[in-house]
């Protein structure tokens, strides 16, 4: 096993943390399975708490890629990427293209 694998646990177990880690900060996250990738949007309620923020971000850094909008047509949002191709994800966590 490399250790680039013992490091990043596989793309489903990212993939349910970072749900179950926003479940737990309040959000309700939606997941959307695309081919060599995942990805998980929550709308963030314009009354969040302030301490959940850190947490918040803590969560995001886990995925490959994350965002966060704020619209007057859609409110706040989240999003966040995990690629589930594992070649596209070990290049991801060693920072190879």
């Amino acid at each position: 096993m490399a250790t680039e694998d013992r490091l990043v646990p596989p793309p489903e177990a990212r993939i349910d943390d970072i749900c179950a880690r926003l479940v737990a900060v309040g959000l309700t996250p939606e997941r959307a399975d695309d081919g060599d990738h995942t990805q998980i949007e929550a709308r963030v309620p314009s009354d969040f708490p302030a301490g959940s923020w850190r947490e918040l971000l803590a969560v995001l850094e886990t995925a490959d890629r994350f965002g966060f909008a704020d619209s007057t047509s859609r409110g706040r949002q989240l999003w966040a990427v995990v690629r589930t191709d594992p070649g596209a994800a070990r290049h991801a966590a060693s920072g190879t293209p």
